[in-house]
């Protein structure tokens, strides 16, 4: 009876022992977000010779890596109102369509008319403002 007391007491020990030491441990990596405003003149837009807009303007933009292209991400925003307002591109604005590209280094927004990209679209009357968000990211 005294041996039985003592087992059940070192097994009861044994178990809370056993299952306190467990733990989980958890690392969580948390991505970061980085976000720039620009600011592109009328003068800054450049004929596009690719076929792919018609005006368009480079950003050099250093944070865009070649592990943001792979893995990452970018957006962004155009603001035609100093900044009041940004509408997220692609986007069709009074039938001129804007777009971007990036690669590492460097981001290019373009735009043409929606009807024809070989028709010419007027330059903007003013400044627009250019907001770009980049996602660092991490493969699945």
């Amino acid at each position: 009876m005294k041996i039985t007391r003592i087992l059940n007491a070192l097994l009861t020990l044994f178990t809370v022992l056993s299952f306190s030491a467990c733990t989980k441990t958890v690392t969580q990596a948390v991505n970061q977000v980085y976000s720039a405003t620009y600011t592109i003149k009328p003068t800054d837009w450049a004929l596009d010779n690719s076929g792919l807009f018609y005006y368009k303007v480079d950003l050099s933009v250093p944070e865009i890596d070649n592990l943001v292209v792979q893995d990452g991400g970018v957006e962004v925003y155009l603001s035609f109102d100093g900044g009041t307002t940004f509408d997220a591109i692609p986007e069709t604005i009074s039938g001129i369509t804007y777009n971007a590209l990036h690669q590492a280094g460097t981001l290019t927004i373009g735009y043409y008319t929606e009807s024809n990209i070989a028709t010419p679209p007027p330059l903007p009357n003013g400044s627009v403002l250019a907001k770009v968000i980049i996602l660092d990211g991490k493969p699945l």
